[in-house]
């Protein structure tokens, strides 16, 4: 869809980005408006799980796309725009921590920034990593984070976050 944009609609990767974060928005907001949130902590009915695969297809479909612009259009390259989103990244997890955002939020706007990550070869920048291999990654640093956490909240004062109370 971020190509389909930039290529047969002829708008650009910004032009790309402005409709599907305009489309994310409305999806985003028709499912806040019927179901009074927008979590993935409870996805059991037909209609809340159909809101979640809109999302999940426009806002993986944005971050593609602001990869792409950030990389090719811009004029930051891959690494660059790889540092950019790490950054942006940092940020998310800063207000998770700060809890000053809700974790709803936090966790779209981590998802699209993921979404460039990795794909690109490495002869342009990226880290040419496929499918599997990107998992395999994520899925350790999950575990970390997991246990990161865990530890964290096992020595933590009564009352902090992860701590029992």
């Amino acid at each position: 869809m971020a190509d389909f944009a930039d290529r047969s609609l002829g708008i650009g990767y910004v032009g790309g980005s402005l409709l599907l974060l305009t489309l994310l928005l409305l999806v985003l907001f028709a499912w806040w408006k019927t179901e009074g949130t927008v979590s993935v902590q409870d996805i059991r009915r037909p209609r809340v799980e159909a809101f979640y695969w809109a999302t999940i297809l426009t806002s993986n479909t944005l971050g593609t796309a602001l990869g792409d612009f950030l990389a090719d259009s811009s004029g930051l390259g891959y690494r660059r725009s790889a540092l950019v989103f790490a950054a942006r990244l940092g940020v998310v997890a800063f207000l998770h921590w700060r809890r000053v955002v809700p974790d709803s939020i936090l966790f779209w706007a981590a998802f699209i920034l993921t979404r460039p990550l990795g794909a690109k070869p490495l002869a342009t920048g990226g880290l040419n990593l496929g499918r599997f291999p990107s998992s395999a990654v994520l899925l350790l640093v999950m575990i970390g984070c997991v246990l990161f956490a865990s530890r964290r909240g096992a020595s933590a004062p009564a009352g902090a976050m992860g701590a029992p109370d």
